[in-house]
């Protein structure tokens, strides 16, 4: 009680209650932070739908909104810089953006209010909301084969998010199921323009040329286009 400030302790003397009043807390206004490995340049190309509406509704409701924009997070070991951001705030919700499996896990284990605005990746429990790309994939095999189509390219990113491992596993479960023989040719997608028409221009030439090519990113599309 005494280290509390509830009373007074004197040697040799009665302690005596604390009349003043304990000091209030400062009011902290709720806020919004995004957390996000890539630049906010990359973001606003996108115009990213959800993002864009949910800063619109927190303006509505008074809530603050922050953006911690930050290729360095997306290193193997982002523990400490993300250690040293949230100790930096309070009465925050963290909403993790195109984040990593190691940015999810931390957030996961660190007990503060965080959501995914994506896919979870496995073995991380959070909240979050995305669309769903296993359907994608799914509903995109059957359309292709639909079409007649046997020689498929499916575009891979190297670094891929759940939303693309989740539209992959239901474009190859589709496909796993039908007795049509396929070819599906992978070819993974990097930062490197050249690197990709490289492999373009490789695949164009191969014996099982392929007939369509399928892309959970309209980037990938649009570049190959």
């Amino acid at each position: 009680l005494g280290a509390d400030g509830l009373i007074t302790r004197r040697n040799g003397r009665r302690a005596r209650l604390t009349l003043s009043r304990r000091p209030v807390p400062a009011y902290i206004p709720p806020a919004v932070c995004v957390v996000c490995p890539v630049s906010r340049e990359i973001l606003i190309h996108n115009q990213h739908p959800i993002v864009l509406e949910m800063h619109a509704n927190c303006a509505t409701k008074g809530i603050l909104w922050e953006e911690a924009f930050d290729a360095r997070f997306d290193g193997p070991h982002p523990e400490h810089l993300l250690r040293e951001l949230v100790a930096r705030r309070r009465n925050v919700c963290w909403i993790l953006l195109a984040c990593s499996a190691p940015i999810q896990r931390w957030f996961a284990r660190a007990g503060v209010r965080a959501f995914v605005l994506g896919s979870c990746l496995p073995g991380v429990e959070l909240p979050s909301i995305d669309i769903d790309y296993r359907a994608v994939g799914w509903h995109a095999a059957g359309t292709i084969i639909k079409h007649g189509h046997r020689h498929i390219g499916l575009f891979q990113p190297r670094r891929p998010l759940a939303g693309d491992l989740a539209a992959y596993e239901g474009f190859l479960s589709y496909v796993a199921k039908g007795s049509a023989h396929l070819s599906i040719s992978t070819i993974l997608v990097d930062a490197n323009p050249a690197a990709f028409r490289t492999k373009l221009d490789r695949l164009a030439k191969s014996r099982q040329r392929p007939t369509v090519l399928f892309s959970n990113r309209l980037a990938y599309a649009l570049s190959a286009m």
